[in-house]
């Protein structure tokens, strides 16, 4: 948007402005018919009146509320919008709209304080959504959530590895010769509490942290013995991390008690669900561990409830130490319904992708059509960028899908923060990819300034109505 362009007090360029490079241009007969008195008595609206509660419908206000805020009638709300050729919303989509706002407000707050906290109700009391608007965006936007949800981070069990180490030191200077794990067990019996209130650490937590006893006491510089004897079959904390990240590939699911009990039946190579939980602390620790490995986001280490071992954590990354930035194709909901008390307002940009439904359509039909030519699609994870799909093609590019459903109305402002999405994305990428491809999908075809636009910035195009033709022209590409 140019600078020079007029603001409300808001800070939002009026809908005259916003509306001007679009295939309709309601701003024409806007003056007209908003200096129009309705029927009866109902006042006039005009000017920044006008525009303003046409800016509070478009962004997600009821009509009940637009004719509160203005003192006209609902019907008369409808008719003047009718009139300006904005289609009236149903609730659904009101609600929807509504959680689309709070998800670009706060999307990446939510995702990166619910990985951090594990708690629906702290994140929601954070942000000042419901909890239902929560648990809805982390459905869509982290793997299997509900498994961190059962097992909220515990503050008072966050050690950094200066505290272990301390810990340890302080055990050996009461012992002579080496600290074994019995002398460190009973050192933690006799002084349980840190300096600054915390429970000590305990030996599970060296284990998880170091990998092992002897690995405990190198990190902290001490003498270990070194390992005498057969090793038991699973004294390892990562060998029952690794047995319910099997039992959970074989399901396809996070598997409770009664399901890896069932799973492990006749696999004496797998420790029991009981032998698991003493070496994990509980079930719900360790199908939160696996579930690290599982979709490859490592949590912070620092927590001892979800630490793994190094030899798992060293795993999830491409050996540069950055964690995976696509996964699984997680399809978009295209029923999605919720109703949230959300008041939400966007002084910094309008977004009116009000078909709530056709995002979600174009980016599974994307997907679908990549399946059926032998590619894979990938869903984002929390370790990178939010684009909405991605692939790989055949000569190795990452190609990274920004979706955008659009009406007529609003063709052009979708297009802009689309291309601005793809294209952010695409830098973002090519800072772990060699070799990125950027392709913008959308609803409604471009016009040709347009294309020659995209054609230029080499953002590749798929429109919905030649959906297959477009996609096959992208791959021809790779």
């Amino acid at each position: 948007m140019a600078a020079a362009e007029e603001t409300s007090v808001s800070g939002m360029a009026p809908l005259r402005h916003r509306y001007r490079s679009g295939t309709n241009q309601p701003h024409k007969r806007f003056g007209a018919l908003m200096t129009t008195s309705a029927s009866g008595s109902a006042p006039a609206l005009h000017g920044e009146e006008a525009s303003g509660w046409v800016q509070d419908y478009i962004l997600g206000a009821t009509l009940d509320e637009i004719a509160a805020k203005t003192g006209v009638t609902k019907p008369t709300v409808v008719n003047r919008l009718t009139k300006l050729g904005i289609p009236i919303r149903n609730q659904a989509e009101t609600n929807a709209l509504r959680c689309k706002k709070a998800f670009d407000l706060h999307g990446q707050t939510i995702r990166n304080r619910f990985l951090q906290t594990r708690d629906v109700k702290v994140v929601a009391g954070e942000v000042g959504l419901p909890e239902a608007t929560i648990k809805l965006f982390l459905r869509n936007s982290v793997p299997d959530h509900e498994v961190l949800a059962r097992a909220p981070r515990n503050p008072s069990k966050v050690y950094t590895e200066n505290d272990l180490i301390t810990s340890l030191r302080q055990a050996a200077a009461t012992v002579e010769g080496i600290l074994t794990n019995a002398a460190y067990e009973g050192f933690v019996d006799e002084n349980p509490d840190l300096e600054d209130g915390r429970r000590r650490p305990g030996n599970q937590v060296m284990g998880l942290r170091f990998g092992s006893w002897t690995g405990a006491l190198t990190a902290a510089g001490l003498p270990a013995n070194p390992h005498a004897g057969p090793a038991k079959q699973f004294e390892g904390e990562a060998t029952a991390i690794r047995s319910i990240v099997a039992c959970w590939h074989d399901l396809v699911r996070p598997p409770n008690v009664a399901a890896y009990d069932e799973w492990q039946k006749g696999k004496i190579e797998h420790p029991s669900s009981s032998t698991a939980r003493r070496l994990l602390g509980s079930w719900n620790l360790g199908l939160v561990r696996a579930w690290q490995i599982v979709h490859g986001i490592v949590l912070d280490q620092d927590d001892a409830d979800v630490a793994i071992p190094p030899s798992l954590a060293e795993g999830q990354s491409d050996g540069s130490g950055a964690l995976p930035d696509h996964g699984d194709y997680r399809p978009a909901d295209e029923e999605a319904s919720v109703a949230p008390s959300v008041e939400l307002s966007l002084p910094n940009y309008l977004e009116l992708e009000r078909a709530v439904g056709s995002h979600a359509r174009i980016q599974n039909a994307v997907a679908a059509e990549l399946s059926g030519v032998g590619m894979t699609p990938w869903s984002p994870t929390a370790a990178g960028p939010q684009f909405d799909l991605a692939f790989r093609g055949d000569d190795g590019a990452f190609t990274v899908v920004e979706v955008k459903s659009c009406t007529e109305q609003n063709l052009e402002l979708q297009l802009r923060l689309g291309l601005g999405q793809v294209l952010r994305y695409a830098h973002q990428l090519r800072l772990r990819h060699d070799q990125v491809r950027a392709v913008l999908a959308t609803e409604l075809n471009p016009s040709s300034e347009w294309l020659d636009l995209l054609e230029q910035l080499a953002v590749h195009v798929i429109r919905e109505a030649s959906l297959k033709e477009d996609l096959q022209r992208v791959l021809a590409v790779t």
